[in-house]
């Protein structure tokens, strides 16, 4: 009678397993179909890069007289507090063809509770779990709107490596 317990409990198991697959391509499929479908929908669109800028939309330079480019390895001997306050007010811009929107971005780590987890789930499992960066998240506007629009944006992972 075990036997019988076992091969059952192998077999939900399998069904399981295969039915956790199938669910997961169908989801991959739908989303790439629905992206699909809306990109086609829009007739006309752009990327459109940002760039990090001063306040009033300069180029920012470095102490070595290139210009500062987001994400480029540079030696720095500014003090951990100077690169603080770099970081906590930050203005990018993205450029189209008919537009240049200056983006007025603040530091907000009160977005998300300090608790927050980002957890990858495979197969009705945790793969894995981490504690989300909070400093990292901006709250602004388009810097000659303040009242009229808004802006949010995740640097986490950083912005677009030129």
């Amino acid at each position: 009678m075990e036997t019988v317990w076992r091969i059952l409990a192998c077999i939900v198991v399998i069904i399981v397993m295969v039915a956790t697959e199938v669910a997961e391509s169908q989801t991959a499929e739908k989303f790439t179909q629905s992206h699909a479908t809306f990109l086609s929908s829009l007739g006309q669109y752009e990327i459109a890069i940002p760039v990090r800028v001063g306040p009033q939309g300069e180029t920012l330079h470095t102490g070595d007289g290139g210009a500062d480019r987001p994400n480029h390895h540079r030696r720095s001997h500014r003090s951990a507090e100077d690169q603080q306050q770099d970081l906590s007010q930050l203005y990018y811009q993205l450029s189209t063809p008919t537009t240049d929107f200056l983006l007025n971005l603040t530091l907000q780590g009160g977005l998300l509770s300090r608790q927050f987890r980002v957890e990858y789930w495979r197969r009705g499992r945790l793969a894995w779990s981490h504690p989300y960066a909070l400093q990292c998240l901006y709250v602004g506007h388009l810097q000659d709107q303040p009242h009229s629009s808004k802006v949010a944006l995740s640097n986490c992972n950083g912005l677009v490596r030129t």
